[in-house]
């Protein structure tokens, strides 16, 4: 079940699943006291903004905030969440707290500024509407409809909650001079400690080196430089492959694209998976040999953090929130030579101990309760020339 892939697709599975919500009908309070409501566009299934809206719920609730999650459009997948799907905003109060996730074209940006709450702007990033031009005119139309939506936005919220640093600059780029703090996305790890798909486990490890790419099949991730690089990889080492683990369609434009760049370059062994289950996943990092990231603009890119947790090497283009994210938990390249990618990765295979530490070492920068308590303590008003206790009111400390 995909999500709506056009605005006004969204609005119109929004009304068929439009619920009567009225001011005593909005939430079961956990306790007296202000509500903790997030809004995102699309709640879809298995990606890092919906993830971590999930996350977020269950800190709220279990630090018994009253809390809702409100939608355009929601996966099934979450349909055990307090999550309401609306066409429009019901009312908030002056002393409630929004937390609005933005990364994608959104219905409700022009209510916002009516809004008598604060209202905390949690920016994911936009990717640029240029990488989906030729392949994709509705992502295109999609990201840069959400990139002109966002002057509308940013003087109307209390302040900023980038995901990096990257981030941050960008909305100071677009204009933005409010509070703005820098916090990492919130990665539940205990999930990753669930058993991973048997099957796949078994099917993978078969002693063929395993080079990984995970996200979405979208022409910002660069995933024709990827083959390219391992195409010159799998001359010098024919036992490996390279699994593309993200979904796709058969007539997407840029997946046809990277068919037929495959073809030209006579590459072998690669795999694309398509939408995967997470234990499936799982068992594809826990089996994998290397990490390789071409991507030309991320967010913050969740999988490169994942790929640290379970110790497989990362080698990398320097590029938007890859570079930070990364640290010196992996190997950094300039876009260009696929023989010196390729010299990495046989050099993270041949010290891989060694990256495996400073892998350990670049993962303290995600540490879930370290986030937590500190996305806790921002929920809190400072004072009313402060709505949010940020370390820095200037430069989210960049």
């Amino acid at each position: 079940m995909e999500a709506p892939r056009s605005l006004s697709a969204l609005y119109h599975r929004g009304r068929s699943a439009l619920r009567a919500l009225r001011g005593e009908d909005m939430m079961e309070a956990a306790r007296e006291g202000p509500r903790v409501v997030q809004l995102v566009s699309c709640l879809n299934c298995g990606d890092a903004v919906g993830n971590e809206v999930a996350a977020m719920g269950e800190i709220l609730r279990r630090n018994r905030y009253a809390s809702e999650i409100w939608t355009g459009w929601r996966h099934s997948r979450w349909d055990a969440l307090p999550v309401r799907v609306i066409s429009h905003l019901p009312p908030l109060g002056r002393d409630d707290l929004l937390i609005y996730h933005f990364a994608s074209q959104c219905p409700f940006a022009g209510e916002i500024a009516s809004l008598p709450c604060r209202v905390l702007l949690r920016y994911h990033n936009v990717t640029p509407s240029t990488y989906f031009h030729g392949y994709d005119a509705a992502a295109e139309s999609a990201t840069a409809n959400a990139l002109r939506q966002l002057p509308e936005i940013l003087p109307a919220v209390d302040g900023c909650l980038p995901a990096s640093r990257f981030s941050a600059e960008d909305l100071r780029l677009r204009g933005y001079g409010g509070p703005l703090e820098v916090l990492p996305v919130l990665l539940r790890w205990e999930d990753y400690t669930r058993p991973p798909d048997a099957a796949w486990l078994r099917r993978y490890r078969d002693g063929v080196i395993n080079v990984l790419s995970v996200g979405r099949i979208v022409p910002n991730k660069h995933l024709e430089d990827v083959i390219s690089a391992y195409a010159v990889f799998h001359e010098r080492h024919p036992r490996s492959r390279l699994i593309l683990a993200g979904s796709y369609g058969e007539e997407d434009g840029y997946y046809r694209f990277l068919r037929r760049h495959i073809r030209q370059l006579g590459a072998e062994g690669v795999e694309f998976t398509g939408h995967i289950r997470f234990e499936e996943l799982l068992a594809l990092y826990r089996a994998g040999d290397l990490y390789l990231c071409m991507s030309g603009h991320e967010g913050f890119c969740v999988p490169l953090v994942e790929a640290m947790a379970f110790g497989v090497p990362i080698a990398a283009c320097r590029s938007s929130a890859v570079t930070e994210t990364v640290g010196d938990g992996g190997l950094l390249f300039e876009r260009g030579s696929f023989r010196a990618i390729a010299d990495g990765m046989e050099e993270l295979l041949a010290e891989r101990e060694y990256w495996r530490q400073q892998e350990a070492r670049q993962l303290r920068s995600f540490d879930y309760a370290h986030i937590q308590r500190r996305f806790l303590s921002l929920l809190t008003p400072a004072g009313p020339e402060m709505p949010f206790p940020f370390d820095s009111l200037g430069d989210g400390g960049l």
